[in-house]
C-alpha cells in the first residue's frame, strides 16, 4: 500500500483537477448565458429574426464593410400583406404563423450573411452586399415561394407580400438610413398599385413606440 503521505498527495491532486474542470464548465456555462442574453437583445422574439436593434448594428456594420471594399449594397423592405384581416378573420394565432412563415421564407431566400430582420408587425427588412440585379433575382424568388403559400388549410388567403429595394452602388455612400428608405418608399409603392379603388391614403407606417429608434434610422416619423 501506499503511504499515507503518497495518498494524501494523490487525493489533492485528484480533487484540484476535478474543481479546475468544474471551473471551465461553469465557465463555459457562464459564456453561453451570456451569448444567449445578448442574442435575446438582438432578436425578435417570434420570428427568430433579427430585431430593430439587431438590424442597425449588423446592417450597418455590413453597409461599412461594402463600402470599403467598393461593392454594391442592397436593402429589401417586405411587408406581408393583409395581416389585420388575417387576424380578424382567421385568429391572431393564425395570423403569428403567417409572420413565422414568412420569417422561414426570408430565412431560405438570402444567404447567411445577409442580415434579415423583422422591424414592425407585418414589416421585414434585408441588407446585404448584393448587386441591383441580384436583388431583383432574389426579390422575384421570394415572391415565387410566396405564391406557394397560404395562411389557412382552405387557401382563402395567399401569402402576399409587397416588396421594394434599394441599391447602393458605383461607389456612392448612401447611408443606410436612405436606403432603409428607399426600399420603403418603393415597397409602398408595389403596394399601392396592389390595391384596387380611387381613395389611396397617404404612407404612414404604424410605428409603435419601442419601434422609434428604427423610424429615425429609416428617415420615417412615427405617426402622433
Amino acid at each position: 500500500m501506499l503511504p499515507t503521505m503518497y495518498a494524501l498527495g494523490i487525493i489533492a491532486s485528484l480533487a484540484s483537477v476535478v474543481a479546475f474542470a468544474l471551473l471551465i464548465l461553469l465557465v463555459r456555462r457562464i459564456n453561453q448565458m451570456e451569448v444567449k442574453i445578448h442574442d435575446l437583445t438582438l432578436r425578435d422574439e417570434l420570428t427568430g429574426l433579427y430585431n430593430v436593434r439587431g438590424f442597425n448594428l449588423l446592417a450597418g456594420q455590413s453597409l461599412r464593410l461594402a463600402q470599403r471594399a467598393e461593392v454594391p449594397f442592397s436593402v429589401l423592405f417586405v411587408d406581408l400583406d393583409n395581416l389585420k384581416r388575417i387576424n380578424d378573420e382567421l385568429g391572431h394565432s393564425t395570423g403569428s404563423a403567417t409572420l413565422a412563415e414568412t420569417a422561414k421564407l426570408l430565412t431560405a431566400t438570402f444567404r447567411e450573411a445577409d442580415v434579415i430582420a423583422r422591424v414592425g408587425g407585418d414589416e421585414f427588412v434585408v441588407a446585404g452586399q448584393f448587386s441591383h440585379e441580384a436583388v431583383v433575382a432574389s426579390a422575384q424568388r421570394l415572391q415565387d415561394l410566396a405564391a406557394t403559400r397560404f395562411s389557412d388549410a382552405y387557401g382563402r388567403f395567399p401569402l402576399s407580400l409587397s416588396i421594394g429595394y434599394a441599391t447602393s452602388a458605383d461607389n456612392r455612400f448612401d447611408s443606410l438610413r436612405e436606403l432603409v428608405a428607399r426600399a420603403d418608399q418603393a415597397m409602398y409603392d408595389k403596394k399601392r398599385r396592389k390595391k384596387s379603388g380611387p381613395a389611396e391614403g397617404r404612407h404612414t407606417p404604424l410605428i409603435p413606440a419601442e419601434m422609434e429608434s428604427f423610424a429615425q434610422t429609416a428617415g420615417m416619423q412615427a405617426p402622433s
